[in-house]
């Protein structure tokens, strides 16, 4: 009898155990690769970061007198402005190949570059007598930045190295102050201050990193070169000038030029969709 049971259990076991293993094998959860993050998408952020230029300012002043002798020859000075700038962008990616991103990119800083110099100029009055002494003072404030680049970037893993270019713009505002000091009787003598601001325009250049941080959040440092070679602002100084002649009309021709300008900024954006 015992020889019975022990076969039947044996018996029962052969046939429960297949069935058994084929249904374990049809409820298993299949794998799934999970999707790699893409950089295509539009995003918005942040930057952050400071920026330097050098500044040049050509002066003909007092130009218009109605006497024979110049008082102020021309000159010119320059200036290195500095400052931090913060802003946002918002651009486009398209991911082309695995390895390769193609993109747009708009972007608006505020700014506080800016610096003053004075200098003090002898004019060839000669014969006239006194003090021969002339000032000048200049002071520049590049107030906003702007830009719309294309890029083009390498990626491997969540990290993107890019270059990047297009047009820039920027905002200034120059203020300046000019005396003339040139008897000691203090007979000639004039002074005059004069501010304007305006827009140039120029080119834009650079490269950076990037890194994606999550599949909606990047992160990057780059660094940027801003072109304004052929822009400068000509302010004309209206000025009343005394000892010279009754009513005369003494205006100042004042050129500030901006060679270019470097900035080194971070930002952090979010892309939407995955």
């Amino acid at each position: 009898m015992r020889k019975i049971v022990i076969a039947g259990v044996a018996f029962a076991t052969l046939i429960v155990s297949p069935a058994f293993a084929a249904d374990m094998a049809v409820k298993a959860p299949a794998y799934t690769p999970q999707a790699s993050p893409t950089w295509t998408g539009f995003y918005i952020g942040a930057n952050g970061g400071y920026g330097w230029s050098q500044s040049s300012t050509n002066a003909d002043p007092f130009q218009n007198f109605t006497t024979a002798t110049s008082v102020v020859p021309p000159f010119a000075i320059s200036q290195q402005l500095q400052g931090a700038l913060a802003g946002v962008q918002l651009g486009y990616n398209w991911q082309i190949a695995p390895t390769w991103v193609v993109g747009v990119e708009g972007d608006f800083d505020g700014a506080g570059l800016n610096n003053s110099s004075q200098m003090v100029v002898l004019d060839p009055l000669g014969g006239a007598g006194g003090t021969a002494t002339d000032g000048f003072m200049a002071h520049e404030d590049v107030q906003w930045l702007a830009t719309v680049r294309a890029r083009l970037g390498y990626t491997w893993g969540p990290s993107m190295l890019y270059v990047t270019g297009g047009g820039a713009w920027e905002g200034v505002k120059d203020s300046y102050l000019l005396s003339t000091d040139t008897a000691a009787s203090s007979v000639y003598s004039a002074s005059a201050g004069a501010s304007a601001t305006t827009t140039r325009s120029g080119w834009v250049v650079g490269g950076g990193w990037e890194w994606m941080i999550t599949s909606n959040w990047m992160a990057r440092l780059e660094y940027l070169h801003y072109g304004f070679n052929n822009s400068s602002s000509t302010l004309s100084i209206p000025v009343t000038c005394a000892g010279f002649a009754v009513g005369s009309a003494c205006s100042s021709n004042v050129t500030s030029s901006n060679n270019g300008i470097d900035a080194v900024r971070v930002g952090l954006s979010y892309k939407f969709g995955r």
